[in-house]
């Protein structure tokens, strides 16, 4: 009888079988299977000695330009002056009182002066006020984990119920910079109307969608007619529905309107001359003020060729960030300045815009905690306004002083509740804050915006 080498199988022979101590076979190799045999053909898993790294990670996650070097910068209390600090986020807060808060706004003198013989008796002329109103409201959200048992010894074997106030604090900081976005969108957080004690807030907010009244769309909207004004914003109205029409036709207009290198660094220069001429942007001490371009546009427009920039004398106004001053950097990830004014920072939690001309709905899908993403990403498609359906826009934001208020009357705190002989424990965490577009109201709605703009361009797909 001979045999191969080994490793090789063998050519004679029935292999080799096991039996229990009532002669049943528990385990049979054949004469094909290579040896030594491996531990499943012995029926021998459980001997298997597994090497794992003993510190559980976390799932990184994206991070969010709203969480960086754009924290909580204020606390007031009711009745002391509110001055814009020289952030993009503002706090206040007025001791967990359950009214809204409103702080006074005056305006300069307007008009002409009186001249010659005229008298000044009864031609006089008296300041304007008018007033910004933040709200809030109570959250919560929580996990439950087990504290002692089998089921604890077997689900715990890598301290997974250890990483819980981690994994809360991380989902707060991403739930917190998602409503500081939404707000300076849609006006205020979701969430921060509903379930609100009888008349808590019975006055100073509709219901309806409160869009920023400061909308820079790329193209030339001036298909868009009525809509728009002569430098081709959308109108303005008290009513959100009918702004959020005036705004879904400039953008299908604009977007018809765009498409080449030139059109995008042409774009650029009208956001600045708006937040100037405009706007007015309340800019921060140093002069500048922040695009938070989505990340998919900023690829584009950071792949424009030489040629092209130097002939729309794009590089002549455009400092890249490593030939910055040193420490005058303000944001991680800065792309560099254009004009001197304006710090283009790439935003990978941009969000996404889908326009019905149709219905003229408006459908906003932000980058939600943990890496959930259910934003339209499908490229823009022009068809010159005539088909109804939906355009796809991504989102980028013009950023100045105190472009969101952060009304925080109790800070994310966390309490323990036991079941079951404290075999089960429910980690809750709490916070009682709202975030609301620096809007400067009257008692006839929402007047004006000086902090803030939304900036529209066309989907791309890289």
């Amino acid at each position: 009888m001979s045999y191969g080498q080994l490793g090789q199988t063998t050519p004679l022979g029935t292999g080799f079988q096991t039996y229990d101590s009532k002669g049943n076979t528990v385990s049979t190799t054949a004469n094909s299977d290579t040896r030594p045999y491996s531990l499943d053909k012995q029926k021998a898993t459980l001997l298997i000695q597994d090497k794992f790294e003993q510190q559980l990670q976390m799932m990184s996650t994206t991070g969010d330009i709203l969480d960086t070097g754009m924290a909580d910068t204020e606390d007031i209390n009711l009745g002391e002056a509110a001055t814009l600090p020289d952030e993009i986020g503002m706090s206040v807060s007025v001791g967990g009182e359950n009214r809204r808060v409103t702080m006074p706004v005056a305006y300069p003198m307007t008009g002409n002066v009186n001249s010659g013989t005229t008298s000044l008796l009864g031609n006089e002329k008296a300041l304007q006020q008018k007033g910004r109103v933040a709200y809030y409201n109570e959250f919560n959200d929580g996990l439950v984990r087990q504290k002692y048992g089998v089921a604890y010894n077997y689900e715990n074997a890598y301290g997974l119920f250890e990483k819980y106030t981690a994994a809360l604090t991380k989902y707060w900081a991403e739930t917190k910079c998602r409503w500081k976005r939404q707000c300076i969108i849609e006006g205020y957080n979701e969430g921060l109307f509903d379930n609100q004690p009888a008349g808590l807030f019975e006055s100073g907010f509709s219901g309806d969608i409160e869009l920023n009244p400061n909308w820079i769309i790329n193209g030339d909207t001036s298909d868009a007619g009525a809509a728009v004004d002569d430098d081709g914003m959308p109108i303005w109205d008290n009513t959100p529905a009918t702004f959020l029409e005036n705004v879904v036709d400039a953008l299908i207009a604009g977007g018809d309107d765009f498409d080449t290198d030139a059109d995008y660094l042409m774009l650029l220069d009208k956001i600045d001359e708006y937040t100037q001429s405009r706007l007015q942007l309340e800019k921060f001490d140093d002069g500048t003020y922040v695009f938070a371009v989505p990340l998919p546009i900023y690829y584009r427009l950071t792949s424009l060729g030489d040629a092209d920039t130097t002939n729309n004398n794009f590089a002549s106004y455009f400092v890249k960030v490593a030939d910055y001053a040193e420490g005058t950097n303000k944001y991680p990830g800065e792309f560099g300045m254009y004009r001197n004014a304006m710090r283009i920072v790439p935003d990978e939690r941009w969000v996404s815009l889908v326009a019905d001309n149709d219905s003229y709905a408006m459908t906003f899908e932000y980058k939600m905690p943990g890496n959930e993403d259910n934003r339209e990403r499908a490229p823009y498609v022009a068809t010159d306004g005539e088909t109804a359906g939906d355009y796809n826009f991504m989102l980028g934001m013009i950023l100045g002083k105190a472009a969101y208020i952060e009304r925080k009357e109790k800070d994310l705190h966390f309490r323990y509740e036991t079941q079951d002989y404290e075999r089960f424990e429910g980690v809750g965490t709490f916070i009682e804050v709202g975030y609301n577009l620096n809007f400067v109201i009257d008692d006839d709605g929402l007047a004006e915006n000086r902090n803030s703009a939304v900036v529209a361009l066309n989907s791309v797909r890289r």
